[in-house]
């Protein structure tokens, strides 16, 4: 397959489109089953056993919660599994 160097106008004239369209989509309500279920699908795929997962309200909580990992003996286990 070989590389695109440049674009066509009539496909620069479809970004707006495309940039809406996912501006769309990542600021809808996240379905978490299904997101789960994409994710346990994938792991299957590669012949991987389902992931434990985690969801937090924000990127914030995320965080937050990053840093309380990092000092409990949890964080060895999560850093040799991602």
């Amino acid at each position: 397959m070989s590389r695109i160097a440049k674009i066509t106008e009539e496909q620069e004239a479809q970004i707006p489109y495309y940039i809406q369209k996912w501006v769309s989509n990542a600021s809808g309500e996240t379905d978490i089953e299904e997101a789960d279920k994409a994710i346990a699908d994938m792991y299957a795929d590669m012949g991987l056993s389902k992931p434990k997962i985690l969801h937090f309200d924000s990127p914030m909580s995320c965080h937050l919660a990053l840093a309380m990992l990092k000092d409990s003996q949890l964080w060895s286990q999560l850093d040799s599994q991602l």
